[in-house]
């Protein structure tokens, strides 16, 4: 059945919220991760800031990742973007070293 929609269903119907929360909640046991067992649910969209993140911290260019992420400059990709957790810790060791608070 042909469609006008991106992404459908085998029978050509479009994928209402369900169908994807039931994919990805799938695809996170198989990693390992029961969704929503802590009391946190994740998101889809998460998916999208980690792999953002990641793609930077492995030095793609920002051309590069514009074009994966979908976006059309880099003050929206910037709102993708975290911070790593170890260039945080590195440069709140580096600010207690500066400061003379080490040991």
């Amino acid at each position: 059945m042909d469609s006008p929609m991106l992404f459908v269903t085998g029978r050509g119907t479009p994928i209402d919220r369900r169908i994807e929360y039931f994919h990805w909640d799938k695809a996170l046991l198989r990693i390992g991760i029961a969704n929503g067992e802590d009391g946190v649910r994740l998101r889809p969209h998460s998916a999208r800031h980690t792999a953002d993140t990641l793609f930077a911290n492995a030095g793609v260019p920002e051309s590069a990742r514009l074009a994966l992420m979908g976006h059309s400059d880099g003050a929206m990709d910037n709102v993708y973007l975290h911070a790593d957790t170890e260039a945080l810790l590195e440069a709140s060791e580096g600010a207690t070293g500066a400061l003379g608070l080490t040991d």
